[in-house]
């Protein structure tokens, strides 16, 4: 079996995992796990902005992180795919999104770009991780285009990039394919 066919595989029994774990009520418990690991990591760490995607419900939730950095003044970016590519655009508040494609909230047209930096922190979505940081997304490439641009020769400082997720997302190791790019951590519950 091919790299890809394992990861179709394995995309379709994580969306059942999800869905058990949204029936069990453990949820909201594991996002406030998440949320304080994360808050600690971003207060060590003080990255000068934060790009994090906007979570949808079955997804370890976002929404917290991003008040905090409301609340404390750290520059919020929020993702939009636009032509294939993502870019972050600068969020003061949730009223500066909308939901554009497959239903993911974005920011609004006005909102200008943030142009990613090594003092920043990038926190990537992902289906799940291994330890060694590769995640497993959705199956579109973008996080891994996006990433693949940056500490390579063309000399573009990459940002820091944490994974967050659910204990029971972590893998000892998942299969992987030579664009995939991994993060510098994961966070879990």
């Amino acid at each position: 079996m091919t790299a890809a066919e394992q990861k179709k595989n394995l995309r379709v029994r994580l969306g059942r995992m999800r869905k058990q774990l949204a029936a069990s009520g453990e949820k909201a418990k594991k996002d406030a796990a998440v949320f304080e690991r994360l808050k600690a990591y971003i207060l060590m760490t003080r990255p000068s902005a934060v790009l994090v995607y906007i979570s949808l419900p079955a997804e370890t939730n976002t929404e917290d992180i991003i008040r905090f950095c409301f609340e404390n003044h750290i520059p919020v970016g929020a993702p939009k795919c636009e032509n294939g590519e993502i870019r972050f655009y600068r969020i003061n508040s949730f009223e500066d999104t909308e939901k554009g494609a497959f239903g993911i909230s974005e920011p609004k047209a006005y909102c200008g770009e943030i142009e990613p930096s090594e003092d920043a922190l990038c926190i990537v979505p992902a289906l799940c991780f291994d330890k060694q940081g590769c995640r497993l997304g959705y199956g579109g490439g973008y996080y891994d285009r996006f990433l693949g641009k940056f500490g390579g020769t063309d000399g573009l400082p990459r940002p820091r990039t944490v994974g967050i997720c659910y204990r029971e997302y972590i893998f000892d190791s998942l299969p992987a394919e030579k664009h995939d790019v991994c993060v510098d951590a994961v966070l879990t519950d």
